[in-house]
Parts: structure tokens; sequence; C-alpha cells
């Protein structure tokens, strides 16, 4: 999903209602998913006339029944992405689903750092004292 140089391509589902299905958005690693959602709906902005101004969208990883912040960048979501099913976020309208909250990430951000902290010690363990 992360290229080498920041830019990240995230493929994201949208409602039944839409004609669209699905597409690949690309966007910076470090922008946040507030300001990604608002890029994917400027992008898409023929989509959402019909649809209530009311509407709270958001992106949604079903898999693992989580809202992602609109103030984490939506880098920190990375791994999990890779890690589901679909590979994909679900753009949904926050005021029609219960699913979950979004309070239910942290344990997903914390097991993501976890994973590459040991990554980045066993790195060091290899190439500094086991081969020393």
């Amino acid at each position: 999903m992360t290229s080498n140089s920041g830019q990240m391509f995230v493929k994201v589902l949208f409602p039944p209602t839409f004609s669209m299905a699905s597409k690949t958005f690309m966007f910076k690693g470090n922008d946040e998913v507030g300001k990604v959602i608002q890029n994917v709906k400027e992008k898409i902005k023929t989509q959402l006339v019909n649809t209530p101004k009311s509407a709270d969208w958001g992106f949604y990883l079903s898999e693992k029944k989580i809202w992602l912040d609109n103030t984490t960048p939506i880098s920190q979501y990375d791994s999990l992405i890779k890690l589901s099913q679909t590979q994909a976020l679900e753009f949904r309208d926050r005021s029609t689903h219960e699913e979950s909250s979004v309070g239910e990430v942290v344990p997903y951000i914390a097991l993501a750092s976890a994973s590459i902290i040991a990554g980045l010690a066993a790195f060091y363990y290899i190439k500094y004292v086991k081969n020393s």
C-alpha cells in the first residue's frame, strides 16, 4: 500500500447506491484520514449529489470492525489494510452504521507498532550482535 516515496495507494469500496463499486486512490501517507476523506469526496462529488447533506462520511475497516480516526495519518492503518482480506476501506456514512467506535483502533495501532519494534530489534541483533 505504501510506496518508497511515502505515497499510499488505497482501494476504496463504495456503498451499493453508488454507480461505481470501488476505486483506487493515491495519497500522501502522512495525510490525516479526514483530509483523505475530503479528497475522496471531492473526486466523487457527482456520486454524492443524491446522498443526504447530513451524511458523515468515513472509512470503515469491516474485518476489524473499526472506523478510522479522522485525526490519524492514513499510513498508521497501512498494515491493518494490508492484512484485511479485501485490502480495502469501505466509504460509509457513520450516521447509518453503528458497528463500532473509533476507540477500538488503539489496540491495533499498538500491535502494529510492537510488530515494527520487534522487527527492528531482530534486524539489529542479526546485523550487529550475531555477526560480531
